[in-house]
């Protein structure tokens, strides 16, 4: 059932999305390697789902704090 408009399958995705987002901000990992310790099926549909529910890429996460973190 649904409990707040989002199906369990989603609260589960979106759990793995914010774990994925923390180890592309933390980590060294590459994003292969985090889509598959995230428990995606491969780096594109990690890629796809970024995309769907966050409206940037992995890379562009990385980025994105890479360029904060240098105070740009």
């Amino acid at each position: 059932s649904k409990t707040f408009g989002v199906s369990p399958y989603q609260s589960v995705l979106l759990l793995r999305l914010d774990f994925a987002e923390k180890l592309l901000t933390d980590s060294r990992m590459s994003i292969t390697d985090i889509a598959d310790l995230s428990g995606f099926s491969s780096q594109s549909h990690f890629t796809t789902m970024m995309r769907k529910y966050r409206h940037v890429t992995p890379q562009q996460v990385r980025t994105r704090q890479r360029r904060s973190r240098s105070g740009n």
